[in-house]
């Protein structure tokens, strides 16, 4: 019985797909650069200590990551 061969677009195909997942694997398995962390800074005190008021106090944060929040 003679093999069938598949079109050649298709191993082409499946070429372009093996690469194109080798490169995604190796891009994201890297290491990341200690260059790409900020410079650390020391931050000022605050200018003014309000003082604390009796009851309950809710903070408002607005912002679209709540993990960029410190």
């Amino acid at each position: 019985m003679a093999r069938r061969r598949s079109a050649p677009y298709i191993t082409a195909m499946n070429r372009s797909l093996s690469a194109l997942t080798i490169s995604a694997l190796l891009i994201g398995c890297s290491p990341v650069s200690a260059d790409a962390a900020e410079r650390a800074v020391i931050i000022p005190p605050a200018a003014k200590d309000v003082p604390l008021t009796p009851g309950v106090q809710t903070a408002v944060l607005a912002g679209g990551c709540f993990w960029g929040m410190e």
